[in-house]
């Protein structure tokens, strides 16, 4: 895990030392480019997808009927080797986090973007980890990318487009369609009042029923997919303890929300306003038991358009509710950092090694 941090603060010393200049983010993009596309091991999966790679590779047919989505075996046997894999994979991750960065976010929070996409750890460690749901973090970005850049009816439908390819690596990526539907315009004053009573009653319901939610994440599961192939997430958490650190969490999390929230409502800016729903979305299915595995899949997704949210908003918000905001994100990442290093995952981080010495 220790060349992970030392990545990480040699990319917040390259982008600080480079003053904003491209040529530092270009810099600092290529470092975790190659940290990660040739590294051996490391997360949890390595091996696992490795073993996938290699069944699909040697076999010139799709199996329809394998749990594995068809488009992840299509590039399995397209591709000469699971390097090229790595490499295909970390190379389209790369460049979202460059384009997030150069065309979303501001020159002079660089730095800090870097520091919420190192720790809050499903951006990078479960992205990378999971490559089949990486491919759909990506590609979601991209959706709502060029749903923010077209108008109307060609935005939704090349987001749509995109998703279509989405599903074909992994599934679960099919709740993320109602999402497309989000409006980049600014709420209606009587959207914005319906908008307010849902999210208060979504928050009581997760304080009052917080260890239900894994029974009916299962039951949702069931019904949606027809293998149970995520039943397992859940049977494995059958029960949820909700004590007071978890409170003072959700209440940090509330907080953000609530900021985000009134953001929304006071943007004007097309493509901001979009970006901060989707933040706000993130902070809502955050308040939800991350420990039920389709839940925290869905904190991979939301990585781009959080971190360019919440930059929209640091951008535009005074001083009191900017120091607020980023304590709230510091308290999270605290949180995130804590529970990360008591899993069970951290033993597969711990040692790292790459083919390029």
């Amino acid at each position: 895990m220790i060349y992970y941090w030392i990545l990480f603060f040699v990319i917040l010393f390259v982008t600080f030392a480079g003053k904003g200049e491209k040529i530092s983010l270009f810099i600092s993009v290529l470092l975790f480019f190659l940290f990660f596309a040739f590294r051996i091991g490391f997360t949890p999966d390595y091996y696992n997808y490795e073993q996938y790679f290699y069944q699909f590779h040697d076999s010139p047919f799709i199996d329809s009927d394998n749990r594995v989505e068809i488009g992840f075996q299509w590039l399995c046997i397209v591709l000469p080797s699971y390097r090229a894999l790595l490499i295909v994979y970390t190379a389209l991750y790369s460049v979202c986090i460059y384009l997030a960065m150069q065309n979303y976010i501001h020159r002079r929070y660089w730095v800090l973007a870097f520091v919420m996409l190192f720790c809050y750890t499903p951006f990078v460690l479960g992205n990378m980890s999971g490559l089949r749901s990486g491919f759909v973090t990506c590609l979601f970005f991209i959706a709502i990318a060029l749903k923010a850049r077209y108008n109307k009816i060609v935005g939704i439908s090349l987001s749509i487009g995109v998703m279509c390819v989405a599903y074909l690596f992994h599934k679960s990526s099919i709740v993320l369609f109602p999402l497309l539907l989000i409006p980049k315009s600014p709420l209606s004053d009587k959207y914005r009042n319906m908008l307010d009573f849902f999210i208060a009653f979504f928050v009581i319901v997760v304080f009052l029923f917080a260890d239900r939610w894994n029974q009916v994440a299962l039951s949702i599961s069931d019904q949606m997919f027809e293998d149970n192939s995520y039943s397992v997430y859940f049977e494995n958490n059958k029960d949820y303890n909700y004590n007071v650190v978890l409170i003072v969490k959700d209440v940090v999390v509330i907080t953000l929300l609530y900021i985000t929230l009134r953001f929304i409502k006071e943007e004007k800016c097309l493509e901001k306003n979009l970006f901060l729903k989707y933040t706000a979305v993130f902070y809502l299915i955050y308040l939800l038991p991350g420990s039920i595995g389709l839940i925290a899949r869905f904190y991979y997704y939301f990585a781009f358009p959080c971190i360019v949210g919440t930059f929209y908003l640091i951008g535009g918000a005074d001083k009191r509710i900017r120091q607020i905001y980023l304590s709230c994100v510091f308290i999270v990442i605290l949180w995130m950092l804590f529970f990360f290093y008591r899993s069970a995952a951290i033993d597969f981080f711990m040692e790292y090694d790459t083919v390029l010495f």
